[in-house]
């Protein structure tokens, strides 16, 4: 699943493309843009953002589900497909750290709370579900950040980078990060020294 603006040049809109070859499918038809599709754990849903909220839509076509707000980039959906992580604000507090949203029923949990000049964006599940990976960006810098599923400690800095990050994932091993930023780089979870 990719976004696309196609091939009339339209805006953007979520695309499916078979491993097969055959023609993208478009799956949006909204005139607003969408963007950071995302693959539920089943492949039932793709989650995207669109004008600043996220949508659930199934893949075999039929009415798409607003879920929350999105303030800044990216969603994750958890290994298991009940939550998703996005960049959103509380009714406690309007900075836009990294929520936990159950897809069931909206409820949110905040994971992380950013200063006021600072968002929280691009959440990624470790492979083992207990930790998220985000991108913690203010007005100059950017850097990537790791903060337990469960909650209880504070978010943990792994890069000292110092430029606009955009977006981060981990190996499927666990050890590294790997982030986006004039390039891609590498980073190991435990210790500040990238590639």
């Amino acid at each position: 699943a990719f976004s696309w603006i196609g091939p009339a040049g339209d805006v953007l809109h979520i695309y499916i493309q078979s491993l097969d070859g055959s023609s993208p499918r478009r799956l949006t038809n909204d005139p607003a843009p969408d963007d950071f599709p995302e693959w539920s754990p089943d492949g039932s849903r793709i989650a995207f953002i669109r004008g600043g909220m996220v949508y659930l839509a199934p893949v075999k076509g039929g009415p798409e589900s607003a879920l929350t707000e999105a303030i800044g980039s990216g969603l994750a959906w958890s290994r298991e497909g009940s939550f998703l992580a996005v960049s959103g604000r509380t009714p406690e507090s309007a900075l836009a750290g990294i929520l936990l949203v159950s897809v069931t029923t909206g409820r949110k949990r905040r994971l992380t709370t950013p200063s006021a000049f600072a968002v929280d964006e691009y959440p990624a599940f470790s492979w083992s579900g207990k930790e998220i990976a985000f991108v913690r960006a203010d007005t100059t810098v950017s850097d990537v950040y790791v903060v337990p599923v469960a909650g209880g400690n504070p978010a943990r800095r792994v890069t000292n980078h110092g430029e606009p990050i955009k977006g981060v994932t981990w190996t499927p091993d666990g050890r590294f990060l790997v982030f986006g930023a004039r390039g891609l780089f590498r980073v190991p979870v435990l210790v500040s020294a990238p590639e």
